[in-house]
């Protein structure tokens, strides 16, 4: 059952997920609110006995500043009455029902997802019990978790750069982001500025393929691999073949015989390709 309190008996969570609010849209609601009314009410937790304000919000800080910025002094509720007295629980429940609405930043979700998972692994899950459960909560799927935690290798600079304030062309988007993060830190800062200086759409492709180069195995010299190969093989084989050729002729014949006809045609094929070699290079 709803209930009509002093705008000042609640205050917003310690550790709500959402930080940023767009002013435009905070400003756009309190008018609303002020035109028509508070119709959806918040969702609150009652604090410890005789804690001051005594109501904290577990859903719906945009609607209690809006409020405020209205001038509006009491605020409609609905008391949770869920056993919320662990923070990490109340984070939960605040994630779960506000990080799809409007003005939650992509900073803002992988914060949120750290300390869930963080949390959930201090309690004794694994990571990725952790991971999947969170996922589930969220109705999301475990990639999108991984993602989100991935975001939390970014170089602080650049995560700052991805804050919806930040100009079109200096912001970093999401999926270049994400490759980012994936990239030491000493090199992603490096990358950011080659992708400002192409159009906004090519940065992904552009990003995706400095990753790659930056990941890439060192460059092997397949021409001294080859030598080094042939080198250690020939008298190898040699030996091999003396020692085979030292057996009774019978005995050898009688062992080949055993083998089967196409293991037999494609040995028979593969010494002479190999002689073949041999004698180019002797007639040289």
């Amino acid at each position: 059952m709803s209930q009509v309190v002093a705008i000042t008996d609640v205050r917003p969570a310690a550790k709500q997920p959402r930080t940023f609010f767009h002013e435009p849209a905070l400003q756009a609601l309190a008018t609303s609110l002020k035109k028509v009314g508070q119709r959806q009410p918040i969702t609150v937790r009652k604090r410890r006995a005789g804690a001051r304000p005594p109501y904290e919000i577990v859903d719906g800080e945009r609607r209690w500043r809006a409020c405020q910025l209205a001038g509006i002094t009491t605020i409609r509720i609905d008391v949770d009455t869920k056993d919320l007295s662990r923070h990490v629980d109340q984070h939960r429940a605040s994630l779960v029902s506000n990080f799809l609405r409007e003005g939650h930043t992509h900073m803002e979700i992988s914060e949120a997802v750290r300390y869930q998972v963080d949390a959930a692994v201090e309690a004794g899950d694994s990571h990725g019990q952790a991971v999947i459960s969170l996922a589930e909560d969220m109705g999301k799927s475990d990639t999108w978790v991984y993602q989100y935690l991935n975001l939390q290798k970014l170089d602080a600079d650049l995560q700052t750069r991805m804050h919806p304030k930040t100009p079109d062309e200096q912001r970093l988007r999401f999926s270049e982001a994400w490759v980012l993060s994936n990239l030491p830190e000493g090199r992603q800062r490096g990358i950011y500025r080659k992708l400002l200086k192409v159009p906004l759409s090519q940065r992904l492709s552009l990003a995706r393929s400095l990753a790659q180069e930056t990941t890439a195995a060192p460059r092997v010299d397949k021409q001294a691999l080859v030598k080094r190969s042939t080198a250690l093989f020939v008298p190898r084989l040699t030996a091999d073949i003396e020692r085979v050729l030292d057996f009774k002729q019978s005995d050898f014949r009688a062992a080949l015989a055993e083998i089967p006809r196409d293991q037999l045609k494609a040995f028979r094929g593969s010494i002479a390709l190999l002689l073949q070699s041999v004698d180019r290079v002797m007639q040289s």
